[in-house]
């Protein structure tokens, strides 16, 4: 399977997780807050993407910024 590229990666936050997101926002599910995270896999930090969600640079490998590393 081809890795994923940018245009295919921002179509999925396009077309999945911003709808996503806008519905648990407008469900009140959050009270309108979530945060969403990225790692710095090329697709996530090419300045196509950067420049669509108009975020902040995480650090990488921060263990403090990274839920996966955590559960219950």
């Amino acid at each position: 399977q081809p890795p994923i590229n940018i245009d295919v990666y921002l179509g999925v936050l396009k077309e999945v997780v911003k709808l996503w997101m806008d519905k648990k926002a407008s469900e009140d599910v959050y009270n309108g807050r979530y945060l969403f995270q990225q790692d710095s896999s090329p697709a996530h930090m090419a300045k196509k993407t950067q420049e669509w969600l108009q975020v902040y640079i995480w650090p990488s490998n921060s263990p403090d910024l990274n839920p996966m590393d955590y559960y219950i």
